[in-house]
């Protein structure tokens, strides 16, 4: 190839231009990767900062829930069910996790118990009062 370049001076030329426009194209395609990984530790960065953002306040929503969930147990009191009673498989699946929340502490368990609630709320009424004080 480089003697046909060598004997013919447009082959030699329309060789180096072709050359030169596919060595231009890949320093632009490296430069442009480039200034993108340098871009990606401050982007790495900004979302780092959101996510802690978001983070405290998931936390801080989750700490208030915590709370309300234990003033609303420390107020109500399950009425006592006859085994075979319709409502006994619902108040016995609210102890399970009600004892499954004061056992653990998690969130997973206070969330359960949560959707346990919502779930059944329409039923809450006949097996669910207030704690005399």
């Amino acid at each position: 190839a480089l003697k046909l370049a060598a004997s013919d001076p447009n082959q030699t030329a329309d060789s180096l231009e072709q050359a030169s426009r596919e060595v231009r194209e890949a320093t632009e395609r490296f430069n442009h990767s480039n200034i993108q990984l340098k871009q990606a530790p401050e982007e790495l960065k900004q979302a780092a900062a959101e996510l802690g953002v978001a983070t405290e306040m998931f936390n801080g929503e989750a700490d208030r829930l915590k709370g309300e969930v234990e003033g609303v147990l420390g107020r109500v009191v399950l009425i006592d069910v006859e085994e075979g009673d319709k409502e006994w498989v619902l108040v016995n699946g609210i102890k399970e996790r009600i004892w499954g929340y004061e056992g653990e502490r998690s969130r997973s368990a206070m969330l359960e118990l949560i959707e346990f609630l919502a779930e059944h709320s329409s039923d809450l009424g006949g097996i669910m009062g207030l704690k005399d004080e």
